[in-house]
């Protein structure tokens, strides 16, 4: 069971991060930060929930009543994996505020207007999904 949940993990980990470079690439840069970043959670969660591509152990946290009890964008319950939506400035912040509950994290860091910097963008060739971010700066800022 262990490692057929670190194998959905990793494949909802690129479809999320493939909906956040999709919004936040596309999404304008002369609006106020934390507005914005409230903007792009709503939107990847949005996109995310109306595709249905998580799978069903997957915690969607980016809107609605799981947004409003606190947490990690995406959290797997039992797996000691999460992950979340933010700047290479506030990572550390929330490796504090999630790590000692949630366990270890997965950070999907972007920039305004240029997208997800850390993470695959598109599944490498191969039978099975491979996750860039797990090599570029899984548990990083530590």
């Amino acid at each position: 069971m262990g490692d057929t949940l670190f194998v959905q993990e990793k494949s909802n980990a690129y479809i999320t991060a493939r909906q956040a470079d999709r919004v936040t690439s596309a999404a304008p840069t002369v609006n106020f930060a934390a507005r914005q970043g409230t903007l792009y959670h709503d939107l990847v969660g949005q996109g995310l929930t109306q595709s249905g591509s998580l799978s069903s152990q997957a915690t969607n946290a980016f809107t609605g009543a799981a947004r409003a009890r606190g947490g990690p964008d995406v959290s797997w319950e039992g797996s000691g994996m999460w992950l979340d939506l933010t700047t290479k400035g506030q990572w550390t912040r929330h490796e504090a505020k999630y790590d000692a509950y949630y366990g270890q994290g997965i950070p999907m860091l972007y920039e305004r207007g240029v997208g997800i910097t850390n993470m695959a963008k598109r599944a490498p060739s191969g039978a099975s999904v491979s996750l860039g971010g797990l090599q570029l700066g899984f548990g990083g800022g530590k």
